[in-house]
């Protein structure tokens, strides 16, 4: 119900779906990586996703993604990214619930800019020299 709102408010919205996220995973080398950084920034990430991505909770073990950098990045680096104008609904009812929809031949409650895709490769570079301050090869 908060997602219809948010795109029926007529300001403008960038939708970064999970289909897209999925495709950004960290992996263990990464995590080296931030863990032999002399940045707080990336010693602490390695901290915070080393149970994570050990575990396996989400994915499988060695791999963490990386779903909000994602947000953060299209406003960074947004030609990694490739995106569409459309309409969008929510579903607000029944087993599809909560679950948001390109409006296909049919009234939109709004309009977004949906992510299609990502340069996952340039992401994750871009991302650890941020966070690591130095130059990283992905």
């Amino acid at each position: 119900e908060a997602a219809a709102v948010v795109f029926s408010s007529g300001l403008p919205v960038t939708l970064v779906p999970l289909d897209v996220t999925t495709q950004v995973a960290m992996d263990e080398l990464h995590l080296a990586h931030l863990s032999a950084s002399n940045t707080r920034s990336g010693q602490m990430l390695a901290r915070m996703i080393e149970y994570p991505m050990t575990q396996g909770l989400d994915v499988p073990a060695g791999r963490f993604l990386v779903h909000d950098a994602l947000a953060v990045g299209i406003l960074l680096w947004p030609k990694l990214f490739l995106q569409s104008q459309m309409g969008l609904n929510v579903v607000l009812d029944g087993p599809q619930r909560g679950r948001t929809l390109p409006a296909v031949g049919k009234k939109a409650i709004g309009k977004a800019s949906v992510v299609l895709s990502v340069q996952a490769a340039d992401f994750l570079e871009k991302m650890l020299e941020l966070l690591c301050h130095e130059k990283f090869v992905v």
